[in-house]
């Protein structure tokens, strides 16, 4: 069962870094465009 959290916990992590990486990729290209 607590192995089974602990995978959920790094398959989540791991699909959050992309997400999170792109959103701020696209904000800073935002950013700097509209300057």
């Amino acid at each position: 069962m607590h192995l089974v959290f602990y995978l959920t916990e790094m398959l989540c992590l791991h699909l959050s870094i992309p997400i999170f990486y792109m959103i701020y990729h696209a904000s800073t290209q935002l950013y700097f465009s509209s300057i």
